[in-house]
């Protein structure tokens, strides 16, 4: 599977880590590898020998509701249909709204009430390079995903 990888972003650990299905939230790409600590653990550790290897082993981490309540944001709206959450950070309004019906989830980030981003998304680092995108790194830097993260 093909995967844009970023410091900060969440992934799972795909079969030649020797920590297989593990989240971990990359902290540092180069010298020939992806650095990365797992979820509940402190301290950085080489996700595998080569950059190559890495990037074919990591896998997207999908976005669910649990995590936006995890994260403070508001559920606005729930029906049979659709759960709608959504952030406010300065003049920002971030919108989620997941599909009980099988569209997947749909992303709108307003600034001063225009739509800057509108997208359909299914994985962590999605949201996290939407939100890197409108500058709102601090939001995308600590998103969490467990109760247990760093």
């Amino acid at each position: 599977m093909d995967i844009s990888v970023n410091v900060g972003d969440w992934v799972v650990l795909g079969e030649l880590s020797k920590s297989k299905g593990e989240i971990a939230k990359i902290l540092s790409i180069g010298d020939g590898s992806i650095y990365s600590n797992y979820v509940g653990l402190i301290g950085t550790h080489a996700l595998c020998h080569s950059f190559e290897e890495c990037i074919d082993d990591i896998l997207p981490l999908p976005l669910t509701e649990e995590m936006m309540e995890l994260n403070h944001w508001d559920m606005s709206t729930e029906s049979d249909y659709r759960t709608q959450y959504e952030y406010y950070f300065n003049d920002f309004i971030i919108n989620l709204r997941f599909s009980k019906i099988g569209n997947g989830i749909f992303l709108t980030i307003y600034d001063k009430g225009n739509a800057k981003v509108q997208m359909h998304i299914e994985y962590v680092s999605e949201l996290q390079n939407a939100l890197r995108l409108c500058r709102l790194q601090q939001i995308a830097s600590n998103f969490k995903v467990t109760k247990h993260d760093n």
